[in-house]
């Protein structure tokens, strides 16, 4: 009896006992603190006009990029399911995607639309890169969505749940 009770609380101290169903919420959620963290700049750089304080985006890219690392690092320090990490890291790797996207095409983006402001011409170059940079964004955003989608519905299928049922997906 008591190599079994061992057992059991060795046991429970694992992971084992974890809702397939909730540790995909917990990771849903942090992934949308992330996902409103980035629109929030998104929504902010695309209200200003170029007359505006388009020098002032910068500090704020940078918070939303720091704000970004602390749900990727609070994604890692979760533990997988059973061992399995694949959703968790597939999550964590949405967010590395957004922390990219502001670390690259956002911060190119913020000095074309210097670049317009402070020219009396918008050059045909500049919108071209715009245009490229914008493309980018949702070419990456879109890739990375579909990623993670179907790591989660793969999740989903070996736990026996569907995401559609369950979630209203």
């Amino acid at each position: 009896f008591s190599a079994l009770a061992l057992s059991l609380v060795a046991l429970a101290g694992c992971d084992l006992f974890v809702d397939p169903v909730a540790y995909n919420d917990k990771l849903v959620d942090l992934n949308d603190l992330a996902i409103d963290a980035y629109e929030v700049y998104t929504v902010e750089a695309d209200n200003t006009p170029l007359e505006g304080d388009i020098a002032g985006l910068e500090p704020l890219r940078e918070e939303t990029v720091a704000t970004l690392e602390g749900f990727k690092a609070e994604t890692m320090a979760m533990e997988g399911l059973r061992g399995d990490t694949e959703l968790r890291d597939a999550f964590a790797s949405d967010i590395k995607a957004m922390i990219d996207v502001l670390s690259n095409e956002e911060k190119e983006l913020i000095q074309v639309w210097l670049r317009m402001s402070e020219s009396e011409a918008i050059s045909d170059e500049d919108i071209a890169e715009e245009e490229r940079l914008l493309d980018s964004i949702n070419e990456k955003a879109s890739a990375s969505y579909e990623a993670v989608s179907a790591v989660q519905e793969a999740f989903a299928a070996e736990h026996g749940y569907d995401l559609e049922v369950d979630f209203g997906q």
